[in-house]
């Protein structure tokens, strides 16, 4: 009897496996389109709503050059 009892145990896990299957392959979609629309509204929405420009101060901001030869 208890031989039974763990073979049926054994199919049960099988069927949800197909679930997670289908999990990673939703999850790199996801991880795509938010990385890809992400970066697009963030730099849509900063130059144009408030003008930060983040990126165009990083650039010189990086005064490392001038403590190198000093």
């Amino acid at each position: 009897m208890a031989s039974n009892g763990a073979a049926e145990v054994s199919e049960p896990q099988p069927q949800p496996f197909n679930a997670n299957k289908l999990e990673p392959a939703k999850r790199r979609n996801r991880t795509t389109s938010s990385a890809n629309s992400t970066p697009n509204q963030v730099n849509s929405d900063h130059p144009g709503g408030e003008s930060k420009g983040p990126y165009e101060a990083q650039p010189e901001p990086f005064d490392a050059t001038k403590l190198e030869p000093a």
